[in-house]
Formats: C-alpha cells, structure tokens, sequence
C-alpha cells in the first residue's frame, strides 16, 4: 500500500466540505481532521463525512499534532495569509484557497516565510486544473491561432446575499460581501480569471492597466459589484475584463453547486471568453458548455471566418469526479493532485511566487479603481 497521510482543514463551511469531498475517498488519505471556530459547523461536519474522525476549535490542537502533515485552508479570505503562516512554521505542507493575502503585507510575508521554512505551499487556483481552461491553453501553445493579441472576458451572476444560514440554523451576515474580510471583489472572485489571461500568456508580465467601473448599485455591498478592467502585457498581448453582480432573473449565484449550467444561463449568469490571435480565435461559453475555435479570413486560402472546431460536454462530465466542474472549477483534480504531490515530495504545480503575482496585480487593481479611475497605470 502507498503512503498514507492525516490531512486536517481548516474552515469547515462549504469550501471546506467540498475539500474532504474532493479527497477523502483517496486511499493515501488515512483521516481528516477539522477545525474551525463555529461548533455546529465542525458538528455538521463530522456527521456527513466517514473519514473525518476528529474536529476542534483549538487550531494548536492541530498544529501540534504530528500525525497531521497536510492541511487544507477554506476560512474566510482573512484569514488564509496567517493560518498559513501558522502552518508552515509547525511543519506542515499548506494549500490555502485564494486569495493568498488580502494587502501587500500579508502576500509578502507568505513568500518570506515559505522561503524561511522551505515548505510546500500552493494556493487554490484550480481553474488551471480545468479541462475547458486546458483546452484553451494546448491550442494557444500549439500556436494555431498564431501569436496572443487579445483576450476580452464577460462575466455577469445574480449577486451574493446580504446574510447567509449556518449549520445551526443561524442567520448572519455574509462575510462575502464585507470589504474587512474579503479585501475586494477582485480577491474574492475575479484574482481566478486574472490568473488564469496570466497562465494563458505564460508568464508575460502586465506592465499597465486602467480599473474603473461604476458606482455600486447593490445597498449592502462593500466591495465592487461591478468591475472594469482593461491590461496590457509585455508580449503585446491585451486583455479586458468586464463583471457585474447586479440584476438578474434568479438568485442562484453559486457556480459550484445546484442547478444545471443551462439553468443558470437562464438565471442570469454569463461566463464567456473570447482569445484572439493573429491567426484564429477561441470562444469559451461556460453556461452553454462549448469551446469554439476559428480561423480568420485569409488562413490557407480560407474566405470568411470559419469555426474549425467545437469541444462540448455535458452535465455529467465523462463521469469526472466533480461532475461537470471539472471543465471550470476542477477543486477535485487540484487538491487530490496537492495529496499525491506532497506524499511523492515534489514541488507544488503553482509556484507561489507565480500565485502571487496575480494577488498583487488584484490589490493593485482594486486600489486603482478606488483612487485613480481611467488612469494608465504603469507598473
């Protein structure tokens, strides 16, 4: 039998539950443990999960126990920086949910101590994992659609809820939506799509942008419900984002989980990216579940822009583990991925530096839109 290893998570909301999902019927995961500081969630928990077989509210309880060589962190955004830290320093191997720090402070001495500690650190941004994501990245380095001129990314959902119900059936605020506790919409959500224009161009560096977007419209939000982002690389390449959680047909704002992708399509969500090159394109419709990959007029003779190809799927995804999320939201092949790496000893597959470039590019973002809209901001 291989290896087998005690994994803990910290934060046992939903994040955290679809963790010990994603990774608990791996035979080298021997148990979970859980912690988190809300009783009834760690209660809710351990009932719904055969291999969870212990849960606390003391975190020492589990930095200081060495069976515990893994830990998951899925807290609120806060948070991740610090337990992390905490982690590395007991000696445990980390994965922490994005984002990896919420200010420049907290992004800095993550690298610091994870350079001090030589520890194996990977942050959450398992979008890289995705088929649909993947696809998109084997054509572009294929160099079929020529060399990266331009990616446009539209992203419209009906917005977060003003409070959320725990375990218990308590009724609180949603965290989501505070700036104190998030940092800002770019952190809580948007640092996944800006990461992943990042990984597409291979490491190009974005060296000016402008970030704007109107005021709120949304009474109860302290972040940005809407966001306007256009950026430039240094390979030529230039992107622009658009996002608005705003109004919308249904309530259902959750990506992850619930109803059918078509469904939601309905609900008002709109998740597509255009990739242009000098040669073609790519199209990617998440809520319609296609790729599509064109020529442009004058390629090998061709008259007209023509689709060359179509990849689809359905809802059950060729049978993957988490459904169809494995196309854009692959939690399951990432933190099983995470659990082998670390029994094997290699390396994380996200160098952190890597991760936290795009944190960087999101705090910078996020302060330009606060004080310094449609200003060219040169890096």
């Amino acid at each position: 039998m291989s290896k087998q290893i005690t994994v803990a998570v910290f934060g046992c909301g939903k994040m955290g539950n679809t963790i010990i999902s994603d990774i608990e019927n791996l035979p080298e995961v021997k148990a979970i443990y859980g912690y988190d500081v809300e009783q009834a969630q760690l209660d809710a928990t351990i009932a719904a999960h055969e291999k969870v077989t212990k849960v606390t509210t003391c975190l020492d309880e589990i930095l200081e126990d060495k069976d515990v060589e893994l830990v998951y962190i899925a807290t609120a955004n806060e948070f991740h920086a610090p337990l992390a830290i905490k982690a590395l320093r007991a000696g445990k191997a980390v994965m922490t949910e994005k984002p990896s720090g919420i200010n420049e402070e907290q992004v800095q001495e993550l690298i610091d101590v994870q350079k001090e500690t030589g520890g194996f650190l990977q942050v959450g941004f398992e979008c890289r994992y995705s088929k649909a994501y993947i696809i998109a990245k084997e054509i572009i380095d294929s160099g079929e659609i020529g060399k990266l001129k331009n990616i446009h990314f539209t992203y419209s959902m009906p917005p977060y809820p003003e409070h959320i119900k725990l375990a218990d059936g308590t009724v609180v605020k949603n965290w989501r939506v505070s700036e104190e506790t998030v940092g800002s919409m770019y952190l809580e959500k948007l640092c996944h799509y800006i990461d992943l224009v990042r990984w597409w161009n291979n490491g190009s560096r974005v060296d000016r942008f402008i970030a704007t977007g109107a005021d709120n419209v949304i009474p109860y939000f302290q972040i940005e419900d809407n966001v306007h982002i256009s950026y430039h690389f240094d390979n030529g390449c230039t992107s622009q984002l658009y996002f608005v959680m705003t109004a919308a047909p249904g309530h259902n704002n959750d990506l992850l989980g619930g109803d059918d992708l078509f469904d939601q399509d309905k609900q008002g969500h709109k998740l597509n990216y255009v990739i242009t090159g000098t040669e073609g394109a790519i199209e990617i419709d998440i809520f319609q579940r296609q790729i599509r990959v064109y020529h442009h007029p004058g390629k090998a003779g061709q008259v007209g822009e023509s689709i060359k190809k179509v990849f689809s799927w359905d809802s059950y995804a060729d049978g993957a583990g988490d459904g169809e999320k494995t196309y854009f939201h692959s939690t399951y092949a990432q933190n099983r991925d995470i659990v082998k790496r670390v029994i094997a000893g290699e390396q994380p597959a996200i160098a952190l530096e890597d991760a936290q470039e795009s944190i960087r590019l999101c705090l910078e973002f996020t302060e330009a839109a606060k004080t310094s809209k449609w200003k060219v901001i040169e890096r």
